[in-house]
């Protein structure tokens, strides 16, 4: 994934909105959404609650499956997978790979703004 590289399938956000209010009103609820999933992630790694690791992960990835291009999903579908057999192994990686998407879907929905 490079930097220059969009990672939303802008298409999909503007069939979701009529005008530029409602469009902007989308984009600042996803900011808001995965901003609280990342923080909730993060909390999850530093008390090693694998648990909420997976579920958080899940959250991501079906949020992003809404509206990312696919590269973008298969990146937090193969933690998620991990997670799912029980394989905990990374997780200072794996949050690294989350933040590293996370952040790019954030900045490239606050470059629309």
């Amino acid at each position: 994934m490079t930097q220059s590289e969009s990672v939303i399938n802008w298409q999909i956000i503007n069939s979701l909105a009529d005008d530029q209010e409602s469009r902007t009103a989308i984009i600042n609820s996803f900011i808001e959404s995965f901003e609280s999933d990342l923080v909730q992630f993060l909390k999850a790694k530093a008390s090693n609650d694998q648990e909420q690791l997976l579920t958080v992960a899940h959250t991501i990835k079906g949020a992003a499956s809404n509206f990312c291009k696919p590269f973008v999903v298969e990146q937090i579908q193969l933690i998620e997978s991990k997670y799912k057999e029980g394989s905990f192994d990374n997780i200072d990686q794996d949050a690294e790979v989350i933040k590293e998407v996370v952040n790019r879907i954030i900045d490239e929905f606050k470059s629309k703004l």
